[in-house]
């Protein structure tokens, strides 16, 4: 489309209260671009066609403050693949270049976001100097960066508002990598739930984790219904998670629908419905399938829950229990508990993934639900309400099941 196109698109977008994220990609550009013959400035790329060197994907060389240069330059400096020339942004003009660029399609689009591909394959200076210019322009531009990689020692490392290696990237938020591998290996791959609350008690290494972008796919990944066989059952708990953690949850199209996709391009299906001719269209309710409704009304009834819960917002976070199937915890305006004098705005959310139904019994004193007598079940409910005895909390949920519990 042309740039009259995208502007319409920001226009319309905005007008209904959405917001629009660009995907820039400041590492590399495609072998076929012009400026690969012919560059516009000397040394504009690091190598050339003819004389280059592979980048190096572990990042863990980056975040070792031991080691020498040697051993991490080739991520930075290396090409992604043969196919992506990698840009020199240690050159003043590539680095004047992409800045401009990026106000560009800001002041162009009026864009509200950035999505910055490829991440720790660009030298901390750069993004220093990027961030610096892009928010000093526009405070209320928020970027989140792509950290493919599964540690939050890693993820954290490139997150802004702290400096590492004598350099604060600016970066408002990393995508939740992290997160995204925990989900898929408890909920798929029989790992326990302890190790979903073992990521989450590294949020600490993060400035602002409440930034954090968690995910259940993308378009990089198989999609989660298809690596979990199918089952609907491990779709909605995937969904019901992502939905009440904290963060800002990002679904990829398709996923609301239950949509199947294996690797990279299959996991870019067209969905089903929206232009002429289509055979079905699954944007409306008589175009999906059984399964689809049913995941899409899972998915419709907790994003309503969000929206109209403060606590999902910008509620602290307390996790209360973990075991092999089971993980609970709070979202809450405080850590207080509830006082008799007003509303406690605090949710408790419930997830088994246990083929059986579980029963756990919390203490409550000193956490967030202290006080706290009456628990009814919200949006998504399935769980039978818990009850508080002898200071213990006594939970019985059912199998496979996640329920959202309305706390006073």
């Amino acid at each position: 489309g042309s740039v009259g196109d995208y502007r319409h698109l920001s226009d319309a977008l905005h007008a209904k209260d959405i917001k629009l994220v660009i995907d820039l990609v400041p590492n590399h550009l495609g072998v076929q671009h012009p400026w690969v013959l012919d560059p516009p400035a000397p040394e504009w790329f690091h190598g050339s066609l003819a004389n280059h060197r592979p980048t190096q994907f572990n990042f863990y060389k980056l975040v070792d403050p031991h080691a020498p240069r040697q051993a991490w330059s080739a991520i930075t400096d290396g090409w992604f693949t043969d196919e992506m020339p990698d840009l020199n942004q240690e050159n003043p003009l590539v680095a004047r270049y992409l800045i401009q660029n990026a106000l560009w399609w800001v002041e162009t689009a009026n864009l509200d976001g950035i999505r910055l591909d490829t991440f720790p394959f660009v030298g901390r200076a750069s993004w220093r100097d990027f961030h610096a210019t892009l928010h000093g322009v526009y405070p209320r531009l928020t970027t989140v960066g792509e950290v493919y990689n599964g540690d939050p020692e890693v993820t954290s490392f490139f997150a802004g508002g702290v400096a590492h290696r004598g350099i604060d990237t600016g970066l408002d938020t990393p995508f939740d990598f992290p997160v995204f591998f925990a989900l898929r290996d408890v909920l798929i791959h029989g790992k326990p739930m302890t190790k979903l609350a073992e990521v989450l008690r590294q949020d600490a290494l993060y400035p602002h984790p409440e930034r954090l972008v968690p995910f259940i796919g993308n378009h990089d990944t198989t999609r989660f219904m298809t690596e979990a066989g199918g089952s609907t059952a491990k779709l909605k708990l995937a969904l019901g998670l992502l939905v009440t953690l904290r963060g800002m949850p990002q679904l990829y199209y398709g996923d609301e629908i239950g949509m199947l996709g294996g690797a990279d391009p299959d996991n870019r299906r067209n969905f089903p419905g929206g232009f002429p001719g289509d055979a079905r269209n699954a944007f409306t309710k008589t175009g999906r399938t059984a399964a689809e409704e049913e995941v899409f009304a899972w998915t419709s009834s907790l994003l309503k829950l969000r929206s109209t819960h403060p606590a999902l917002q910008t509620g602290i976070e307390q996790n209360l229990f973990a075991d092999e199937d089971v993980f609970a915890f709070v979202r809450s305006p405080d850590e207080t508990g509830c006082a008799p004098d007003h509303s406690s705005g605090r949710l408790l959310i419930v997830v088994n993934k246990a083929d059986r139904s579980k029963v756990v019994n919390l203490p409550v004193e000193e956490t967030a639900l202290a006080g706290c007598t009456e628990f009814h079940a919200a949006a998504p409910a399935t769980g039978i309400a818990p009850v508080v005895s002898g200071g213990k909390l006594h939970i019985e949920e059912p199998a496979a099941s996640m329920t959202v519990f309305d706390v006073h």
